[in-house]
């Protein structure tokens, strides 16, 4: 399993990344909005999951819609 990790607290991205790998995942951490639009928009393919903090100042909609793009869905 693949994992896209969004999160800014670098705290919050060290704690997720060592559970998921410790169920066997591959973690990709990005920090910024517009870093995780442009490492989805080079493709998601192969990724079982994206985790997205909802609350990020200046994230919100456009990065939720453009993931969900990158992603193949309507």
């Amino acid at each position: 399993m693949r994992v896209l990790l969004v999160e800014d607290d670098l705290q919050i991205c060290e704690v997720t990344k060592k559970y998921f790998e410790s169920k066997g995942a591959e973690v990709v951490v990005v920090n910024d909005g517009s870093d995780a639009l442009a490492y989805a928009e080079s493709g998601l393919e192969g990724y079982s999951l994206v985790l997205l903090e909802p609350a990020a100042p200046g994230w919100g909609s456009p990065l939720r819609i453009g993931l969900r793009q990158c992603a193949g869905f309507p």
